[in-house]
């Protein structure tokens, strides 16, 4: 049995639950479970209770369906990799399940063991995969058997095809090109492009531009990008003196020099000007919804400044049924910046039934002449309208010191047609003083971070309080969202860190240089100052940017290195060990070891032997995972990919353009920081297909 512990407010009703787990082995068909429900605060108020189980024996049966099977993987020299197999419990009774594997080419697997799965659950079986280190491509072919424990002759084998290779593929993905901009005559404008490292090798970025009118114009070259990582290449514009009122079109080309056929054009224009530009944008519009009488229905949209000069904005809404609307006025914005702004109307009483059409008008108070108008519909319609609260993340647990004021916060959106109302509560188990946000009203789609301060006593001593908190429609009250988040309070600061994203092995070629990072998170209550070590079996040189990095409790920093190739290296693996640690306690620290692969062999004839057969996609590793996880991916040919990712309930929280990639196999890594703990499904399509597949998120 396992006990459990819930928090209740003054007249709240909840649910508590214990469980039981049945021997194999039982030798009784019976069994008796005394249960007692008590107070934590009196311990004196409680209730106790039995209940029997009965088994029997003669209507226990076993049926293990196999719901899921690995497809064929792309691993890494020196990689563990993990195969999962879903399997579903058909029986009437929880099994156990075994899984043996063993590998054609010999290779080191690991299985797990005694798997529980209740009847009518699903669970995923997995076993690893030790790929050894090697030079060229190797194939291997790994058998599996899954049994259960309750009965032996349930068994199901399989096999699944892995493709190790420890040749360079580089792949140059823009995921966010150059934006136009407004300059002045002498200014130098910057332009950036983020560009993710689609590869499996660090890759070396080189930008080239050149402009219509001859301006000048500066670049950026040799910039690092490690495997999996996005990094943005500049290059600068420098507006001569005398230009009035023009537009310049610049060419950009951002290059591989690794594989220089990799490569992203693309165009901007800058609008010269002595005078300042005024230009507003409607990036999106307020979508029509529905609303109750006597509530007040928001409308939110968003307008980009355009122009070359901050500005400020006023608005204007009226009904065409003579309703109160309130507007925002004298909105600031900054050049090129995105705001959100709102308009309220406030429903009469005797609204039921009416269709209301809203007109707006936004515009600038620095040139009138620049505005944006439209209108949206208001149908008041009790029967139609509804809420859906939904929680986006979840707060993170913290530290602080007696006396400390501690900030908390998660986002929500509401997935409704009408505008909602939102309370929020929050209740310290030790009753230490809270400051929760005011009620607010969220628009339909609109998406608000919710804020809420924990005072911890001056007099607080080591302790962990749990500070329950809810978040309620007004609209709606079925709708809610609650959870917990843990305070802990020390009266001595103590360090500690956690590595949450470990450097990869990567291919490397002779005269070039590879970048590995290391993600790390400030694990401790205090700040942390954190450094690092590097050497190389092989004395390669090394070389890190940066010795010393601040990182506050809580927070993330990333550390990195880089690792020259010697020009006259041969086939050859180097093994690399990193040390990060604190310098506020050395004792604090993490050792590692990355594995860097160098080959002499040419790239683009191994790639014509490596382009796969088919389209295909790869279960996500780790699975479960948190906060990250890699997708893999094979295409026959080039092919414009798009990976999208969904919750449980089918919404989609992440839609990821790849863009027009070559042939061969891909990777990209999934951050899943922003999303709560669940099953969710990521779809990748592509010219040849879409394929989904299923992943789980545990924090």
């Amino acid at each position: 049995t396992e006990d459990q512990i819930i928090s209740l407010e003054l007249s709240q009703e909840g649910n508590i639950s214990f469980n039981v787990e049945v021997p194999i082995d039982f030798t009784s068909l019976a069994d008796t479970i005394d249960y007692t429900v008590f107070s934590n605060k009196n311990p004196a108020l409680d209730y106790s209770g039995s209940v029997i189980i009965t088994i029997d024996e003669q209507q226990i049966t076993t049926i293990m369906t196999v719901i899921d099977e690995p497809q064929s993987t792309f691993v890494y020299p020196g990689e563990t990799f993990r195969i999962f197999i879903g399997i579903k419990n058909d029986g009437t009774t929880s099994d156990l399940y075994n899984i043996s594997s063993s590998s054609l080419l010999s290779w080191e697997t690991i299985d797990e063991n005694n798997v529980f799965n209740p009847s009518g659950n699903e669970v995923d079986v997995y076993f690893d995969v030790a790929v050894p280190l090697h030079v060229g491509t190797l194939y291997d072919t790994v058998t599996y058997t899954i049994s259960s424990l309750i009965d032996p002759t349930q068994t199901f084998t399989g096999k699944v095809e892995l493709i190790s290779t420890s040749d360079i593929v580089v792949g140059l993905t823009v995921v966010e090109p150059a934006v136009n901009k407004s300059a002045f005559p002498g200014d130098t404008v910057t332009f950036s492009v983020e560009v993710l490292n689609a590869g499996n090798s660090t890759d070396i970025y080189k930008m080239e531009s050149i402009s219509t009118k001859n301006w000048v114009t500066i670049d950026d070259d040799n910039i690092l990008n490690s495997s999996g990582n996005i990094e943005k290449v500049y290059f600068k514009v420098v507006v001569p003196n005398d230009p009035i009122d023009q537009f310049d079109v610049i060419d950009y080309t951002v290059s591989s020099k690794i594989d220089p056929s990799k490569f992203y054009s693309g165009t901007v224009v800058i609008k010269t000007s002595y005078n300042s530009i005024y230009a507003l944008t409607e990036v999106t519009e307020p979508i029509d919804q529905f609303g109750k009488i006597e509530t007040t229905a928001r409308f939110s949209f968003k307008i980009r400044n355009e122009g070359n000069s901050d500005d400020i904005y006023g608005m204007k809404a009226n009904s065409s049924e003579g309703w109160n609307t309130t507007v925002s006025d004298s909105i600031p914005n900054p050049v090129g910046e995105v705001l959100k702004v709102n308009f309220d109307i406030d429903i009469p009483a005797n609204g039921e039934g009416v269709v209301d059409k809203i007109f707006y008008r936004i515009f600038s108070y620095k040139d009138t002449t620049k505005f944006i108008e439209g209108y949206a519909n208001l149908t008041v319609s009790s029967s139609e309208a509804f809420v859906t609260l939904n929680r986006l993340t979840t707060p993170s647990n913290k530290f602080g010191f007696p006396g400390d004021t501690i900030s908390f916060s998660f986002d929500v959106t509401n997935e409704g047609n009408s505008t909602d109302k939102y309370h929020f509560t929050s209740q310290s188990q030790f009753n230490w003083e809270t400051i929760n946000p005011n009620d607010f009203l969220i628009a339909p789609s609109d998406t608000q971070t919710i804020s809420f301060n924990a005072v911890i006593p001056a007099d607080a001593g080591d302790v962990e309080d749990h500070i329950s908190f809810e978040l309620s429609s007004f609209i709606d009250p079925s709708q809610s969202s609650s959870g917990n988040v843990i305070l802990t309070c020390s009266k001595k600061p103590f360090v500690k860190m956690t590595i949450v994203k470990f450097p990869k092995d990567q291919a490397g070629a002779p005269g070039l240089t590879s970048r590995f990072t290391i993600e790390i998170q400030n694990s401790g209550n205090t700040e942390d100052i954190y450094g690092l070590t590097v050497s190389s079996v092989l004395g390669w040189s090394a070389v890190i940017p940066l010795d010393s990095v601040k990182n506050n409790p809580g927070q993330t920093e990333i550390l990195s290195f880089d690792i020259l190739v010697p020009d006259t290296v041969l086939d050859i693996v180097d093994e690399i060990t990193y040390k990060v640690f604190s310098y506020i306690d050395p004792g604090v620290f993490y050792e590692g070891i990355v594995n860097l692969s160098v080959f002499t062999t040419d790239v683009d004839d191994d790639s014509k032997e490596l382009l796969p057969d088919k389209f295909e996609v790869m279960q996500n590793y780790p699975n479960p995972f948190n906060p990250s996880t890699t997708i893999r991916f094979a295409l026959p040919e080039r092919s414009i990919v798009n990976i999208r990712i969904y919750n449980i309930l089918g919404q989609e929280v992440e839609n990821i353009n790849l863009g027009n990639i070559s042939a061969g196999y891909h990777q990209i890594d999934y951050d899943g920081t922003n999303n709560a703990s669940g099953i969710y499904f990521y779809k990748i399509s592509s010219d040849f297909g879409k394929i989904s597949k299923k992943m789980i998120l545990l924090k």
